[in-house]
């Protein structure tokens, strides 16, 4: 099952609208405990009617907007609910419905706004949460989208599943000549083939991958940890196009390997990548703190964040402000967070942020830059006046 990578922000992130429904709730993969999923949403769909209710929607529009999600009740033993993941996500607007599960144990949460509220989706869209793992042997390839939980295999059509695949094409005499031994060593017979031979052989191997990697993968920020004996990585690095290939491999043959093993071995590199990305930004941070090029304040980090003037973001990820923003007055109200009318503030800088190209950092407040809920690195400077410090 293929997860996020088949997730596209954008969508999100573009749609306009008075009413976005934005429901989380935790989901189970398989067995009798998937029976609770649907009796868990509707239970959630109807506190989104009531926060409707509340906002004076009128009940044939309530009904109307809700009717795709409750489509999805009809049957509790279908492959829809049978073939779940950690967690549910759903969005629904006017003319809008799209459904995502992911590979994160949400908490159940109901949102009734102007924007759909996506900051416990942000680790997965951002370079703070999820990874690729990339498997290679010349017996077959094997691709993992992997979190700090979880991992799961994609299925990447693009992506040769062996050497003797990935070369099909050529010379069908010397494909026949071609067996793989068990140390993962290509062996010819006849024809005096060379180790010249062998590294253009594996060359094109390798150059087939990443062409299938670069046709099939949306996310290219996320980390890719390479797992292959020893001399297959420096081929790879040299002809790689993914730009965010980790220089160190896991140096083994991965055909022995379940994806549970490749998870525990790999889930380190990638922790410390994202710690070294958060490190350097924090760094970047404090370097310029107290210049018109950093703001710990929501009220011009909002501003910024809708002119598209964030380069970096930082949010906490245990804490939420909520509020009525008018980008007009430049201006937000505080609000109760069951006013249809308000938005998570936070949630609404990250949308954006990530809408004009920034990068989110979603972090623990022990981690952050400053002791604020936000902070933010400009691309161009802010008037003295309103820098916050």
């Amino acid at each position: 099952m293929t997860f996020s990578n088949t997730l596209d922000i954008n969508p999100l992130l573009q749609h306009k609208g008075d009413i976005c429904i934005s429901i989380y709730m935790p989901a189970h993969r398989g067995g009798p405990q998937t029976q609770q999923d649907p009796i868990r949403l509707r239970n959630l769909l109807g506190q989104a009617a009531t926060k409707m209710v509340q906002a004076e929607i009128d009940t044939e529009e309530i009904n109307r907007l809700l009717s795709p999600a409750r489509e999805l009740l009809e049957n509790s033993n279908s492959d829809f609910w049978q073939h779940q993941s950690d967690g549910l996500a759903l969005f629904i607007g006017d003319g809008f419905f799209q459904y995502q599960r992911v590979p994160v144990d949400f908490n159940e949460f109901v949102s009734v706004s102007h924007s759909f509220y996506i900051k416990p989706l942000l680790p997965l869209w951002t370079t703070n949460g999820s990874y690729y793992i990339l498997a290679v042997s010349q017996n077959q390839v094997r691709v993992f989208e992997a979190t700090r939980s979880s991992v799961e295999p994609m299925s990447l059509e693009a992506v040769p599943n062996s050497l003797a695949e990935a070369l099909k094409y050529d010379d069908p005499e010397k494909q026949l000549q071609f067996h793989s031994s068990r140390s993962d060593t290509p062996i010819y017979h006849g024809q005096g083939a060379s180790a010249r031979d062998d590294r253009t052989d594996i060359l094109r191997f390798l150059r087939a991958i990443d062409g299938g990697l670069k046709s099939s993968l949306t996310s290219t920020h996320r980390p890719m940890v390479f797992v292959g004996v020893d001399y297959l990585f420096p081929m790879y690095q040299q002809i790689s196009s993914y730009p965010t290939l980790l220089d160190t491999p896991l140096a083994t043959n991965p055909d022995s390997l379940s994806p549970q093993d490749l998870h525990q071995q790999t889930w380190p590199m990638a922790e410390a990548h994202f710690s070294q990305a958060l490190k350097q930004n924090k760094a970047r941070y404090l370097e310029l703190a107290g210049s018109n090029y950093t703001s710990s304040s929501l009220k011009d980090i909002l501003n910024a964040a809708h002119d598209g003037q964030i380069d970096t973001l930082f949010v906490v990820s245990e804490h939420q402000k909520w509020g009525i923003y008018d980008a007009q007055s430049r201006q937000f109200a505080e609000a109760d967070g069951t006013d249809p009318r308000s938005d998570g503030l936070l949630n609404l800088a990250a949308v954006y942020t990530l809408h004009c190209g920034g990068q989110v950092f979603v972090t623990g407040a022990e981690r952050m830059p400053t002791n604020t809920l936000a902070a933010a690195i400009l691309r161009y400077p802010m008037p003295k006046k309103t820098a916050a410090v």
